[in-house]
């Protein structure tokens, strides 16, 4: 990712890795449109009332070996 763990909310508190760490780990049964789809959502929602300051990039792969 991009952008997202450098999301901040009203407070400036940054998004933060860990946060990231625990949304993946909520959603690691998800496909990988899933997973960035919710990553996307939930920085939305962490930011809502904040000027987004950065590009948001996010990309999900399956490993299937």
């Amino acid at each position: 990712t991009d952008g997202v763990t450098e999301a901040m909310d009203a407070e400036g508190t940054l998004f933060s890795d860990p946060r990231l760490e625990a949304l993946l780990a909520a959603h690691g049964d998800a496909t990988p449109e899933g997973i960035t789809r919710a990553v996307i959502d939930e920085v939305r929602r962490y930011s809502a009332s904040v000027p987004q300051s950065d590009d948001i990039t996010a990309l999900a792969l399956r490993y299937h070996g």
